[in-house]
């Protein structure tokens, strides 16, 4: 029988129904405008917006009922389209999602996090799977108490898998996150210092990783960096089975020969074989190794992980390589503007100096503050501009942190922009030559995607593509 059964859904939101929906139920949405056919519509209120004024859209796009505090919208709503009224509709949506979970014995969930890594490794597992079984992945970086109820909510009852990316900026929330989920494996792709504000050191990290592993069901498995001994050491208590991943002697399954080049990278996973996959960076090869471990526990063919992880392509600025025509010539942009921390920092930095640029170009990087450090930012933000590799031929520092932390580096390839502002862009798309390599990675709050935007504008020649790689 249905789990999406109004009296159901009644008791598990602890609500009830002001009008019963007219159609069946099915999946959930928090955006009126992106409401599918049958979803309930959770009417979320937040700091600027109200979802409450939005349930008339949510129900003229679909929706087949809303959940809300207020019943006085109740005249809003369209013809057929349910309201079901609770005490909380943040409450209501995490307690349907934990249900939900319980109810669907048959979907394997994987949940997935790390300091780095996350988004990427969620769509690798994804990969590896589809080409088997049916299911699916958090869509974006839906990794919050929001976006994992909507993640585990939207797979379809007889799935065989979901994988669920999981995030945090602050002590608790992975076991938080655990306990809706109550996954089946938890993957840890990195442990690095992001968020140090929030956690206060690199041990603080590691305990809210870990809690990732504590919180597996009964039987979960665990997988792991094999560097990380802090980590290794805080998990080992949990009940779960523990696979270590990576290239050193401490692996359980180990990752080696991995070559790397403007295609993408090449590895082997031992007990799987020969793996590539079209994204950049070394530090990937690991990522792709967890997805493998996991389809194969799952059961997943070896051809089939094989040709997924093949075809899977960079998401959306995470060292997302484009082809940009500019006034000044053909350049490779690799977007990795989505976020960053001292970790991601470095391996974007050994992922540029990996390219090799086309006739004669130079591998140039544009690098953002990396916020949410907290007192470690001065030392952080110096100790990086002091160690960029060689081959690149030169840095645009950007922003107040990365301006303060520019002059105590001592490398005449670093140039200091203070702001993002309107004489910066120029000034960098004026150092930028035919055949260049450019990066551009920082916090999200740092928007350097505006400088693609720029590049792309002033081209003059095609609207840009992604590369053949995805």
């Amino acid at each position: 029988m249905s789990f999406w059964r109004p009296d159901r859904l009644a008791r598990e939101c602890a609500g009830a129904w002001a009008r019963l929906p007219g159609r069946p139920i099915g999946g959930a949405s928090i955006d009126s405008r992106d409401v599918r056919t049958g979803q309930l519509f959770f009417a979320l209120r937040g700091e600027r917006v109200d979802g409450h004024e939005y349930v008339r859209a949510a129900g003229e796009h679909g929706a087949g009922a809303v959940v809300v505090q207020d019943a006085g919208v109740l005249d809003t709503l369209p013809d057929g389209v349910g309201m079901l009224v609770v005490g909380d509709v943040r409450t209501a949506l995490r307690d349907l999602a934990r249900a939900y979970r319980a109810s669907c014995l048959g979907l394997a969930v994987v949940g997935v996090t790390g300091s780095n890594g996350k988004t990427t490794t969620v769509r690798l597992i994804h990969a590896a799977l589809e080409g088997s079984m049916r299911g699916s992945c958090s869509p974006k970086s839906f990794n919050n108490e929001l976006g994992l109820p909507l993640t585990l909510l939207n797979a379809r009852e007889d799935d065989d898998y979901v994988v669920c990316e999981m995030g945090a900026s602050g002590p608790g929330e992975i076991a938080r996150l655990a306990s809706i989920a109550r996954p089946d494996f938890g993957v840890i792709t990195s442990i690095g210092r992001a968020h140090l504000a929030g956690f206060g050191s690199l041990a603080g990290v590691v305990r809210e990783k870990g809690a990732l592993v504590h919180g597996l069901k009964a039987g979960g498995v665990g997988v792991i960096p094999d560097d990380s001994p802090q980590l290794d050491e805080f998990v080992r208590a949990s009940r779960a089975e523990l696979v270590r991943v990576g290239a050193g002697d401490r692996a359980g399954v180990r990752v080696s020969g991995v070559a790397c080049d403007a295609d993408g990278i090449g590895f082997e996973v031992e007990g799987i074989g020969n793996l590539c996959t079209r994204l950049l960076g070394t530090h990937n090869a690991r990522n792709a190794a967890m997805a493998a471990v996991v389809a194969r526990r799952l059961g997943a063919g070896l051809s089939s992980i094989r040709e997924g992880l093949a075809s899977a392509g960079a998401v959306e600025m995470r060292l997302a390589p484009e082809h940009v025509e500019t006034p000044a010539g053909r350049i490779t942009l690799v977007n990795d503007a989505y976020n960053a921390n001292p970790d991601s920092m470095r391996a974007a930095l050994a992922t540029l100096a990996g390219i090799e640029p086309r006739d004669g170009g130079r591998r140039l990087a544009v690098l953002g503050d990396m916020l949410e450090l907290g007192p470690a930012a001065h030392d952080e933000h110096a100790a990086l501009l002091a160690g960029v590799p060689g081959g690149i031929e030169r840095v645009f520092a950007v922003g107040g942190a990365m301006h303060a932390a520019a002059p105590g580096s001592g490398d005449p390839r670093v140039h200091a922009l203070e702001s993002l502002d309107a004489h910066a862009i120029p000034t960098i798309l004026a150092a930028i030559h035919d055949g260049d390599v450019v990066l551009l990675k920082g916090s999200r709050g740092m928007r350097l995607e505006r400088v693609a935007e720029a590049m792309r504008s002033g081209s003059g020649v095609h609207s840009p593509q992604p590369t053949d790689r995805g």
